[in-house]
């Protein structure tokens, strides 16, 4: 079972793009491998990738794609392993816990009542709706729908399974990568989408974000840019920074909040159960986790 294949990354934007030049400064600061690329280079060893003249590019051999199902399948034969009960398919409606302590109760919709010492949330989209009704906590979150898509290759096989993922350092970002699931096709998005109830919204597809795309994918040769083959949707869950959201809930120290990964909690989920692990533990997470906390400014 492969869980993750090593691509490399290349970051793509303006020779001067401020974040670009970030990037190129935090590697050079931890010692992480990379190397600065012109338009020029990078044609030579992507021919498919056609970059502006006054583009360059920042590529990051140790980096790649997890491979999503094989990910969660591997994690949660792990959790097995070391004894937890994993329970899937179970709607979690409501809970109950007394201020300052005590029991908690989650309320399910085929186990009945579930009956905890202590309780960690990870709520998704639906954190900001069921911290309000459950606990009164009205925290500033916001759900979003992203559009997935997955656009034809006319040309495969320059596309194997060795081309990078990429990252396009505009405003939303553009990212890419090949997919195995879906053969013969790249899976490019926009890193952000439109706000929805994740109980009423259906599929709606972010006709701007789509349209961002295809005008990006005109640097790649051999994409069929008409309209992507296949589309599916991903819910993000925001917080006004950006920033995770990992810590006790105000008044019920027993609960832990775990959300607002803000797209991009699936690669930290293994850093993120350590820190958890530990608190649930009375143990100090070895992270600062201020930048996190539930009542920073702008989030409670």
């Amino acid at each position: 079972m492969v869980v993750y294949s090593q691509t490399g990354e290349l970051d793509l934007a303006h020779k001067e793009a401020p974040l670009l030049v970030d990037t190129i400064s935090t590697c050079r600061q931890l010692g992480i491998d990379h190397h600065v690329l012109t338009s020029e280079q990078v044609a030579s060893r992507w021919k498919q990738i056609r970059l502006p003249d006054d583009y360059c590019a920042v590529l990051i051999p140790q980096a790649g794609t997890l491979h999503a199902t094989n990910s969660v399948n591997m994690l949660q034969r792990l959790a097995s392993h070391h004894g937890a009960e994993v329970r899937g398919r179970v709607k979690v409606v409501g809970m109950c816990s007394r201020s300052g302590g005590g029991h908690v109760v989650l309320h399910t919709d085929t186990l009945g009542d579930v009956l905890a010492d202590k309780c960690v949330l990870a709520l998704g989209p639906w954190a900001h709706k069921f911290l309000d009704s459950n606990l009164a906590l009205p925290l500033a979150l916001s759900s979003q729908q992203i559009t997935v898509a997955y656009w034809h290759l006319t040309a495969p096989d320059t596309y194997d399974d060795t081309f990078p993922v990429f990252l396009h350092y505009s405003q939303p970002y553009i990212y890419g990568m090949r997919c195995p699931a879906y053969p013969g096709t790249l899976k490019v998005c926009r890193h952000a989408g439109q706000e929805i109830d994740p109980d009423t919204d259906g599929l709606q597809l972010d006709e701007c974000g789509i349209d961002d795309v295809r005008s990006f994918l005109a640097m790649f040769d051999g994409v069929d840019r008409s309209f992507p083959k296949v589309t599916q949707r991903c819910y993000y869950t925001m917080s006004p920074d950006h920033e995770f959201v990992i810590d006790k809930i105000p008044g019920h120290s027993q609960i832990l909040l775990a959300s607002a990964c803000s797209g991009q909690g699936f690669k930290f989920a293994p850093v993120v159960g350590q820190i958890l692990a530990d608190m649930v533990a009375s143990r100090k997470p070895k992270y600062d986790m201020r930048t996190f906390s539930i009542e920073r400014p702008g989030v409670l």
